[in-house]
């Protein structure tokens, strides 16, 4: 994801320099100075909007929650449930990657930032 990332105002450069962000093995190195550390896992910023129109970050949610499902697969001791991202700018297919995700995926919930492109989620439009 970062890879595609924007060139944007948000964390991004912040989250390309903390490597237990986005380097499995660091962030498994740093649990196990602390015993028995589980963690839920979910996307950092940017929002998943950022990286495109619809159908851009519509695929790029389903693809994002596929991807942290199965490490919450596969490490479930240290990774015991995951928080689904949304493609908040598709509100046609938002409630139906969320529905996957928590039925058919186990999410324990979602993720949803206070605004969408900038716009408040309180915004009328």
């Amino acid at each position: 994801m970062l890879e595609v990332a924007p060139n944007g105002r948000d964390m991004h450069k912040r989250v390309r320099d903390v490597p237990c962000i986005v380097d499995l093995d660091e962030r498994c190195r740093i649990m196990d100075r602390f015993g028995d550390y589980p963690q839920v896992l979910s996307l950092g910023s940017p929002p998943i909007e950022v990286f495109g129109p619809p159908p851009v970050s519509t695929d790029m949610a389903r693809l994002a929650n596929d991807g942290i499902a199965a490490l919450v697969a596969k490490y479930p001791d240290r990774f015991p449930a995951f928080v689904a991202s949304l493609p908040m700018n598709d509100p046609s297919r938002l409630l139906r990657e969320a529905r996957r995700a928590i039925d058919k995926m186990g999410a324990a919930g979602v993720q949803v930032f206070t605004n969408v492109l900038g716009r408040p989620l309180t915004c009328c439009s």
